[in-house]
């Protein structure tokens, strides 16, 4: 029957009585789809008897041998088992079990044929065990084992192996012929006689060396010298006796060294000369032995040996030159014999040594005088007279030569003023000029003997001369300014004056002030102690500002006084009304339009200096004009045209009555004709109150008067600060509508200049249509006319007139020469700045360009070229000459030296 779930068949009945027998069982198997679908199969039963006997095979150990070479695929032997059932319980199958389950080996299913399915290699594995066991086909089924034991031989399939690629070796020079160098080993993987290596050398120098071919030990043919080769290659080969099999190997053989040679100098006798004066550590001279070694037994050290250690030289070990090791002025001898040794590394044996004589001639020189002291400290009161001795200094000359030994005395620097004086026989110090501890209270004078030597040497000392304080100084006042509000009650403080002095104390403080005379009014009083108050009510508009004679004086003995005037300033408060004030705006713009802007601050007159006030527009055109900020600042919208508004401004100081101003505002524009036939007016200015309020308008009428009369109208249309003079731009216009050319207006004007100025009350300095010819530009600079007009507006203000123009940056330029620069080309460029001197060169920066100070050897502009010194001198004995750096260098033939 059938499971109809899990499709298991399971015996219904017993199958005792259908042995031999086949039962087919057709099963279906159907889904639960609409429609459903299903499909069949046939199931065959073949009914069996008992399986009653186990497989036994006819050897139950089996031993095989194979090459190690064997190919894959080959046949090693074939195993048999037998059943003694019948049918399918008898039908038997063979397969390996254990760990060499298909790895090397494999038994077919029904032949028993074992073969070899991967390579073999008996230097891993020599023996292989493998298990085969038999199994029937019975519904239980029953299995025979049976051990197999596979042997494999070993074949010569391995090269020999050397143990290093690389081998060093070392061998000391002059070694007898055969001293072995190395031994080299190579091994095989092999086994019996597929494992014997034979050694042979393949390149390198074969000649000087011999390799055992049995044991590979590598000896020597012939002597070798270190001098001439240091160093070996060769290539070794082992290699198998019956094949191809070998490796290689290379050995570097080092040849080390014997000291063979001693050192020798190349000469034994060597004659220098060394002033008396050169410094410690001067080399004076070198000496020179040879050694044929090489390496570290062909090094040379050079020694100082015997008494001669003490004569003030030293050799440098390495090199063997000889250096000053003591002063060679105190030595006492002008003549020193050195002994200088040769020598290798190591101890010395009496016999691998060489001796040089080196005698070197100390050379006298004019030695500088000494002074007793290297610092002298001296006190000398500031009112020491002229001509008082204050010190004495004493120095010594120990040269024998007489020239040498005669010296003078003068103070070298550090003399201030002069102050001071030294006699130049005996080196006493005297005051020269009149002292003063306020302009110098210390000295730090260098005094110099200077001997008679040709050139003359000179010895030097410090002397510091401090100068100790008198009372010659009287106190001053620290601050000469007070500030007290107007109106405040008396006794008021206005300040607490202090003092200074450049005496020291005692004869500093404490100070005492008093006033020297009444203030007006009697305002002010002083105490002793510098506390200054107010005796009454101050008034600024009365009185704003109170210059006080104040005497202090101080505390020395005697005591010193000074009068100094201290200056009260009275501070505003508001305590007085605005007053109405009338003002004329003339507005001068550039082009088309006027642009819009500050034009003025319209605050009224007030005698008070600080009030604030808040400023409306009472009558006039309310869009034209307005206070956008709320202050007193009128501005004004774009115009464009010609026009005049009289306008009415409300101003207030929040605390009196309000006022209104009268104010007329005019607006005129010009253009580049204006500006091409323009003249310049440079008028004398006092202050720009005095030349806007009362002058300006004079002049206008005048030079409109003069202008009538040649049919024309002016018009000024530019004004510019420049210091204590005020420049005017302006241009003439006849009735016809054409400009009159600058140089005509200019020539008119300079031809009435002096009624001008009567009828204007100015100073005319100059009139010009071309500023260029007043040469404004300076250090040949070239000057071209150009009036430049910003973008900004200029308002230049007074309490009547207020005009407002373009900014004038400037109506000319200047095309500065090289090494100038500013507007008017004032300014010298200092080159020195771009460090142009090469070479350690010193730069001197002159007008319009700069000088380089080259230092020694380097000439040029920029210290750039290397003087040629060779030029003019010759190296004796044929020596070579090469330029260096700041100057040249003789290079000498073998066996000559020196400078």
């Amino acid at each position: 029957m059938i499971d109809l779930h899990t499709g298991r068949v399971w015996l219904s009945r017993t199958l005792r009585q259908s042995f031999s027998t086949y039962l087919t069982l057709v099963v279906t198997a159907k889904d639960k789809g609409l429609p459903p679908l299903s499909s069949q199969t046939d199931i065959k039963f073949d009914i069996t008897l008992e399986n009653q006997f186990t497989p036994h095979f006819l050897e139950n150990h089996v031993t095989f041998s194979v090459p190690e070479d064997l190919p894959l695929g080959s046949v090693i032997g074939k195993v048999q088992a037998k059943d003694e059932d019948d049918g399918v319980n008898g039908l038997l199958s063979y397969s390996i079990v254990g760990e060499n389950v298909n790895v090397w080996f494999s038994v077919g299913l029904h032949s028993g044929l074992i073969k070899l399915v991967k390579p073999l290699d008996f230097e891993k594995v020599e023996t292989h065990y493998i298990l085969i066991i038999a199994k029937d086909s019975g519904w239980f089924s029953k299995t025979g084992r049976s051990n197999i034991t596979i042997n494999v031989t070993d074949v010569n399939d391995n090269p020999p192996v050397f143990a290093s690629s690389e081998y060093i070796a070392s061998i000391s020079e002059n070694s007898v012929i055969g001293s072995s160098v190395i031994q080299v080993k190579a091994t095989d993987e092999d086994s019996g006689s597929h494992a014997q290596i034979t050694y042979s050398l393949l390149s390198g120098s074969i000649e000087v060396f011999s390799l055992d071919s049995r044991n590979g030990t590598l000896t020597t043919l012939e002597i070798l010298d270190f001098e001439q080769q240091q160093s070996f290659e060769l290539t070794v080969k082992a290699s198998n006796t019956d094949n191809h099999l070998h490796d290689v190997a290379r050995i570097h053989i080092l040849v080390t060294d014997v000291n063979e040679y001693i050192p020798t100098f190349q000469r034994h006798l060597y004659n220098f000369s060394v002033p008396e004066t050169v410094p410690l550590q001067t080399e004076i001279g070198h000496v020179k032995a040879i050694d044929y070694d090489v390496g570290l037994n062909g090094q040379v050290i050079y020694l100082i040996f015997g008494q001669s250690k003490k004569a003030g030289f030293v050799v440098d070990e390495s090199s063997g030159k000889i250096y000053t090791s003591k002063d060679l002025k105190n030595r006492g001898q002008n003549h020193a014999v050195l002994r200088i040794l040769a020598k290798n590394r190591g101890s010395i044996t009496g016999f691998n040594t060489d001796e040089a004589l080196v005698h070197v001639h100390v050379v006298d020189e004019n030695d500088p005088p000494e002074f007793e002291s290297p610092v002298y400290t001296v006190t000398v009161r500031e009112d020491t007279s002229v001509g008082t001795s204050v010190f004495r200094v004493s120095a010594s000359d120990q040269d024998v030569v007489l020239k040498w030994s005669r010296f003078s005395y003068s103070i070298e620097s550090g003399n201030y003023n002069n102050s001071f004086s030294i006699n130049p026989v005996n080196g006493i110090i005297l005051v020269y000029n009149v002292l003063d501890r306020e302009l110098w209270s210390l000295y730090n004078l260098t005094v110099v003997a200077i001997d008679e030597g040709s050139p003359p040497v000179t010895g030097s000392t410090t002397m510091f001369i401090t100068i100790t304080d008198i009372n010659d100084n009287a106190p001053r006042l620290t601050s000469t300014e007070g500030y007290v509000r107007e109106n405040q009650p008396h006794g008021t403080l206005v300040a607490t004056l202090t003092a200074t002095d450049d005496d020291l104390p005692p004869n500093q403080g404490p100070f005492t002030y008093w006033l020297m005379m009444p203030t007006v009014g009697n305002s002010f009083t002083l105490t002793s102690n510098g506390v200054l108050f107010t005796s009454r009510p101050l008034d600024r508009e009365q009185n704003s500002l109170f210059q006080l004679h104040v005497v202090i004086q101080d505390a020395g003995s005697p005591p010193l006084s000074s009068t100094t005037v201290f200056q009260v300033k009275v501070l505003d408060e508001n305590d007085n009304p605005p007053v109405q004030r009338n003002i004329n705006i003339l507005v001068k713009y550039y082009g088309n339009s006027f642009p819009g802007g500050l034009i003025g601050k319209v605050s009224p007159d007030d005698l008070d200096e600080s009030d604030v006030f808040n400023c409306s527009l009472k009558s006039g055109p309310m869009r034209m004009f307005g206070f956008p900020f709320g202050k007193c600042e009128l501005w004004s919208s774009p115009f464009q045209g010609e026009a005049t508004y009289n306008i009415t401004v409300e101003a207030s100081d929040q605390l009196h009555p309000s006022v209104n101003n009268s104010i007329y505002v005019s607006y005129k524009g010009f253009t580049n004709l204006s500006l091409d036939s323009c003249v310049l007016f440079y008028v004398s200015l006092s202050t720009l109150e005095d030349f806007l309020s009362l002058k300006y308008l004079k002049f206008v009428k005048a030079l409109d008067s003069l202008f009538n009369l040649q049919a024309s109208k002016t018009h000024v249309f530019g004004m510019k600060l420049q210091g204590d003079k005020m420049l005017l731009l302006a241009a003439v216009k006849s009735y016809n509508g054409l400009y009159l050319t600058g140089e005509v207006a200019s020539g008119i004007s300079s031809m009435h200049k002096k009624l001008l100025e009567a009828q204007s009350n100015v100073t005319i300095s100059q009139i010009t249509s071309d500023p260029c010819s007043l040469k404004p530009c300076q250090n040949g600079a070239t000057c071209n006319k150009n009036i430049h007009i910003s973008q900004d507006i200029a308002v230049l203000e007074s309490s009547q007139l207020i005009f407002v123009s373009p900014h004038y940056a400037e109506v000319f330029n200047c095309s500065c020469p090289a090494g100038f620069t500013g507007a008017r080309c004032e300014s010298d460029i200092d080159e020195c700045m771009e460090n142009p001197c090469e070479n350690g060169g010193s730069c001197y920066n002159n007008p319009g360009g700069f000088l380089c100070h080259c230092t020694e050897g380097f000439s040029g502009i920029h210290c750039s070229t290397v003087d040629n010194e060779c030029q003019t001198v010759t190296c004796s004995n044929g020596g070579t000459c090469w330029n260096i750096q700041g100057g040249f260098f003789c290079e000498c033939r073998p066996g000559y030296e020196g400078n």
